[in-house]
């Protein structure tokens, strides 16, 4: 009975996926104004030119030697253009590519749910949730890089939920978080939240703790030394103090790139390839003009970043339902109900809203209705700690706190089940043969 609804599931999330993919207008991806689908399309294909700057399809414009992200998603992209005879096609192969990658990661998410609570109905509710979810199925055929992001976390999490304590595997774990990020440098200092709790488990490891340091700054150094020929030196990205700009200012003055290279100019006169050292001085510069300004624009954004589930925005309305509903709550009558009523995606918003929030309140119970297992979850809750804490200092937008639905769906499923005393908690709480009790 389980294996089928896996199953149908996973058919089901499927093909929800190829439809959006083979659906997708090539022109509107490569000339995405305002979002980053072409930027990404041009400077992933940049990499497997021979000039180092220059224009490809759709006159999008590229420059090697001033990519200021990481390049894993980058050379995704741009090996599906080139493999493909037609820039369609490439936008195909990226969709399949990122739908097996969606649904991989729901199925890693499900298995971390069953790891915790022994229980395959969890573990089968956790998989329906993800696969079926509107935000993943979006970011199948999105060219951004959540799907490869989430992948790499939860790929990561789910091996050091299940090695067997040999060095090879913390070589590879080391390895995993590396390339997450490389997809995304926001993680770069997730590493250490793994650290502090292989330590914690057992304090002989340091030896292993430290192959997996070494494995991962070795392959994150691989960035590193492709950017030193052009005089720049990048650990993972060079837009963290530009991140804790745009969080420092008015949202207005970086409401766009443009916009912010405006501001930027302005300011200091750089015009071209400002690097981290000048968004660094005017970020601390933002700061201290009205510390009290500051923190109460950062605690908003953080929070209406939390409140607002990515997906939502997806849907492309001109006007929010966040904003109806809210107009609501401040003028309750007939005309602003029937406004929020009448919204063309009122029920799939509504829907994800209801899920995000009944996800987070369950999320809380469900990580304390299990804290006897801090050994095998601890690191789960460590990145959505990890998360939450550097978006308030980074700017942070809801498509920066996606990457915590699955786990937040791995405690809120485990919330139903198992309460303490159970056989089934005394069945996960049994150690495994050869391995570190993760």
């Amino acid at each position: 009975m389980q294996r089928t609804a896996w199953w149908m599931v996973a058919l089901l999330g499927l093909a929800l996926r190829l439809a959006l993919v083979f659906s997708q207008d090539v022109e509107t991806a490569y000339r995405d104004n305002g979002g980053d689908s072409g930027w990404y399309l041009g400077n992933g294909l940049a990499f497997y030119l021979r000039p180092v700057s220059g224009h490809t399809a759709f006159d999008v414009a590229y420059d090697r030697r001033t990519i200021p992200t990481p390049p894993l998603y980058l050379l995704l992209v741009g090996l599906a253009q080139v493999i493909a005879p037609s820039p369609q096609a490439a936008l195909w192969l990226i969709g399949l590519a990122q739908t097996a990658l969606s649904l991989a990661t729901a199925a890693l998410a499900a298995r971390l749910a069953l790891r915790l609570t022994q229980r395959r109905s969890t573990e089968t509710l956790v998989f329906a949730l993800l696969a079926l979810h509107p935000a993943m199925v979006l970011e199948s055929a999105a060219v951004s890089t959540e799907a490869l992001y989430l992948f790499w976390i939860v790929a990561a999490l789910w091996w050091w939920a299940n090695h067997d304590n040999r060095p090879i595997d913390y070589a590879i774990m080391g390895g995993l978080l590396a390339c997450a990020t490389l997809t995304r440098a926001v993680a770069l200092l997730f590493p250490l939240v793994i650290v502090l709790h292989g330590l914690a488990l057992e304090r002989r490891n340091w030896r292993k703790i430290g192959l997996l340091l070494a494995s991962y700054a070795a392959l994150l150094s691989s960035w590193t030394l492709y950017n030193l020929p052009a005089g720049r030196f990048i650990i993972a990205s060079d837009q963290f103090t530009a991140a804790v700009w745009r969080g420092a200012v008015d949202p207005e003055l970086a409401s766009s790139p443009e916009r912010a290279d405006a501001v930027i100019a302005q300011a200091t006169g750089c015009t071209v390839n400002c690097g981290p050292q000048i968004f660094g001085e005017q970020a601390i510069q933002a700061i201290q003009q009205d510390i009290g300004s500051y923190l109460v624009r950062r605690a908003n954004e953080w929070l209406s970043a939390l409140l607002e589930p990515h997906g939502a925005q997806t849907l492309g309305n001109e006007v929010s339902l966040r904003a109806l509903a809210l107009d609501v709550l401040r003028r309750p009558n007939f005309d602003t109900l029937s406004a929020l009523l009448s919204h063309p995606t009122f029920l799939i918003e509504a829907a994800l809203y209801l899920l995000w929030y009944g996800a987070l309140l369950l999320m809380l119970w469900g990580a304390w209705r299990w804290r006897m297992l801090w050994r095998l979850h601890a690191p789960w809750a460590g990145f959505i700690a990890y998360t939450l804490a550097i978006h308030t200092v980074m700017l942070a937008l809801p498509r920066y706190f996606f990457p915590l639905l699955p786990l937040v769906l791995v405690f809120a499923a485990a919330a139903f089940h198992a309460p303490f005393g159970t056989p089934e908690l005394r069945t996960s709480l049994e150690p495994r043969p050869q391995s570190a009790q993760l």
